[in-house]
């Protein structure tokens, strides 16, 4: 296993040094798991929903895919209290100005749906956006940075090899403030939609509109309950979320330098993939670019629980 400490800018606070020692340390008294909180289909309809496109108990396109190999879309669904967790894939043809996107429909048909897209735009990094469909446009959602931050958080998103994995949360209940034809409440059962295809400077571009494509849109079979499937104590997602938090500070750290930190990020991921690491205290504070080492100052990232 790589030695986080190596890989970490000298000037970070000696705190945050000795938290990522300890993720380390615990790390080491477990074999890793590989892709740990990325799509695992013999929790299929267990622990999770999970739609791989196309009828069957997992719904695969083609029948019997697999995630991160030979499916076009997939999609797994979580939920707490407040918040639905997702994973969303799909195949892209471009590096960056890509998308994939989570629709939310009456009918299973385009047209009056909210979305919920992964994407880049003006080569940016993937975020999770909100958008939604007046008849077979798309257009982003009209909300505020303050609304949309509340109700949709990123917690992952990578491109590789012409596909692209993004895991973001949800509120299940949008503020009343929202009207549910930008956000509609994940609440009740509801009609899945996913596509991909390219972006622009403001959104997103058409899909696919060749039926015998493997990138033509999905559509479930009927509705989806996406709270039906509640959120563990063990669960991946709360072992790697608080790994991902980690490893976007230190990117942002040695981004600020001019430091390359792809293997920062990569060994930070690495940990995440160890099953020890479970249920750590969430990071308190985590800058959204961290434009000194200052900035760090008040994160805390416990590696050995509450």
């Amino acid at each position: 296993m790589l030695n986080l400490l190596y890989l970490i800018p000298f000037f970070l606070p000696m705190s945050l040094r000795a938290e990522v020692a300890a993720v380390e340390e615990e790390a080491k008294r477990v074999k890793p798991k590989a892709n740990i909180g990325f799509f695992d289909s013999s929790v299929c309809e267990v622990t999770k929903g999970l739609f791989l496109t196309e009828p069957n108990l997992c719904l695969t396109k083609p029948k019997g895919c697999t995630p991160h190999q030979n499916c076009a879309y997939a999609l797994s669904y979580v939920a707490d209290n407040e918040r639905v967790y997702f994973e969303l894939l799909g195949q892209v043809a471009a590096n960056t100005n890509a998308y994939v996107a989570l629709g939310f429909s009456d009918d299973g048909l385009m047209g009056g749906d909210t979305v919920t897209d992964c994407s880049s735009l003006k080569g940016e990094h993937f975020v999770a956006r909100l958008s939604y469909n007046p008849g077979k446009s798309n257009r982003q959602a009209p909300l505020d940075d303050n609304a949309t931050a509340q109700i949709l958080h990123t917690h992952f998103a990578k491109h590789s090899d012409g596909t692209l994995y993004c895991r973001f949360s949800q509120l299940i209940v949008p503020p009343a403030s929202v009207q549910a034809q930008f956000v509609r409440p994940l609440n009740m059962s509801t009609h899945i939609l996913m596509s991909s295809g390219v972006t622009h400077s403001k959104g997103l571009l058409i899909h696919s509109l060749n039926v015998d494509s493997p990138l033509f849109p999905f559509s479930s079979e009927g509705p989806v309950p996406l709270t039906k499937f509640q959120l563990s104590s063990d669960s991946a997602w709360l072992r790697t979320d608080r790994v991902d938090e980690l490893s976007h500070l230190l990117s942002s750290a040695n981004n600020s330098t001019q430091q390359p930190h792809g293997a920062v990020a990569e060994a930070v991921h690495t940990v995440a993939g160890a099953e020890a690491v479970h249920t750590p205290a969430v990071a308190e504070a985590v800058p959204a670019a961290a434009s000194d080492v200052s900035a760090t100052q008040g994160l805390l990232v416990k590696a050995h629980g509450e």
